[in-house]
């Protein structure tokens, strides 16, 4: 069955402090309390809970709370355990009326909440409702519709919500779940900040840092690795809900890769409707399936819009893509190509005119390292000169001789022609042999540097 372990005061006074230590674990189940108040006749400040043990475990609608409903200031909640599980409609409270919230901290492993389980500071009077400080080594699961961290202002409170720090290494809410600083009275609501290595919001999670007619609170993401965002999820700075004023909130998110799909309607958002839109900062590596629009859509938008006032201004930060690296200075003045041709006559009387570089054509290699240059010569590929195995293979073919005889050649080889001769119809006929020939000097001389005048 249930059982209670309290300390409170309904007079004049302070509530005493419920310590807790156990070396193997603490279990809660079935609306079970632990409580240190002080109730709505005492005045007086709430001692606080402080629980330390291995494993900690609250089920079924049992709470650890830390409240003031009189005069006086709500207790702090410390508990240090390396697990942490709520479940079941479960939860841990530092409310206030009239004096400040207390604060919720909480260091372990590892932390997970479901099915309808909170942790809750709350203010319904003039005073700011506490923080929550999640120190979380490991990783933190918020899973299930109405479970999660909250720090809000109940309606017709005056005070600021609380703020809401969380450090894991891997952060995951899903199905409903979520974090939230808002303010259902007249004051500020509240920041939330999360430093995480992956962060992932699935089905309908949402952090939520809205006001019903004053400033949005702040959202800041630092995120190592990956936020994650699936299925109908959001992140909202939104002022001014019941159609009243205020400005939106600040949304900062600095992650490597975020990532979304544009047909789930995945929102981040820094609305207002008499006030100005909020601004939304993201610096990324990559952005995907998130878009900036000037109104929301059944897709996945980016907006800091106002129905009455000013938009607000988002900016994308893109660190993958750096405009300077692309750009290469070129040189003022051009290079003049005929300063870098070399001069290799000197000058002087007897020197010829200074040298030219003439672009005359493709021209190019002949096509057989046998031939002459010429002007004329086409840029072809070099040839292999060496006799092939095709070239030795026999064939019988039908030649003319130089009477104008045929000549049936059985098992010739075909070789490489050496020469020819002209016969005397004007027929040329190569020649395996190379024929006589009188060397004659050519007509042609090599350009020299010099001219000598007679």
């Amino acid at each position: 069955g249930a059982s209670d372990l309290r300390a409170n005061t309904f007079g004049q006074g302070n509530a005493g402090t419920v310590k807790i230590t156990a070396t193997d674990s603490v279990k809660l189940n079935g609306k079970s309390k632990v409580n240190s108040q002080v109730g709505a006749s005492g005045v007086g400040n709430a001692g606080g809970v402080d629980i330390s043990t291995n494993s900690l475990e609250l089920l079924n609608s049992s709470f650890i709370d830390a409240s003031t409903f009189g005069k006086g200031d709500a207790g702090s909640i410390t508990i240090n355990t390396p697990e942490l599980n709520i479940a079941n409609s479960a939860v841990i409270s530092a409310s206030n009326v009239n004096g400040l919230g207390g604060n919720i901290n909480i260091t372990a492993n590892k932390l997970t909440a479901n099915n309808g389980a909170n942790i809750v500071t709350r203010t319904s009077g003039s005073a700011k409702a506490g923080n929550i400080n999640l120190n979380i080594k490991d990783n933190i699961t918020l899973d299930g519709k109405t479970t999660g961290l909250f720090a809000n202002t109940q309606i017709g409170s005056t005070g600021d919500s609380g703020s809401i720090n969380i450090d894991p290494e891997i952060f995951v809410i899903r199905n409903g779940a979520g974090i939230g600083v808002n303010s259902q009275g007249s004051g500020k609501g509240g920041n939330i900040s999360i430093q995480a290595g992956t962060l992932t919001l699935d089905n309908k999670a949402f952090m939520t840092a809205e006001t019903i007619n004053n400033e949005g609170g702040e959202i800041t993401l630092n995120i190592n690795d990956l936020l994650w965002m699936r299925r109908g999820s959001s992140l909202t700075a939104t002022a001014g809900t019941s159609g009243a004023g205020g400005n939106g909130g600040n949304i900062n998110i600095n992650v490597p890769f975020m990532i979304s799909f544009a047909s789930e309607n995945n929102d981040i958002t820094a609305n207002a409707f008499e006030g100005n839109g909020g601004q939304i900062n993201i610096t990324t590596n990559t952005i995907f399936g998130l878009k900036f629009k000037p109104e929301q859509t059944n897709f996945s938008d980016i907006t800091a819009s106002s129905q009455f006032g000013l938009s607000g201004q988002v900016t994308i930060n893109r660190l993958d893509v750096d405009p300077a690296r692309g750009l290469v200075s070129l040189p003022v003045n051009l290079l003049d190509a005929s300063s870098q041709l070399g001069q290799g006559c000197r000058k002087g009387r007897l020197a010829r005119q200074e040298n030219r570089f003439n672009i005359i054509g493709k021209g190019g290699l002949p096509s057989h390292p046998g031939d002459l240059f010429t002007g004329t010569t086409p840029l072809v590929n070099l040839v292999d000169i060496q006799t092939t195995k095709t070239s030795q293979e026999t064939i019988k073919p039908v030649v003319i001789d130089q009477n104008n005889q045929k000549v049936n050649l059985k098992n010739r080889v075909i070789q490489q022609a050496q020469g020819w001769v002209f016969t005397n119809d004007g027929k040329v006929i190569l020649t395996a042999e190379t024929p006589q020939a009188t060397v004659q000097n050519s007509s042609l001389n090599n350009p020299g540097c010099e001219v000598f005048s007679q």
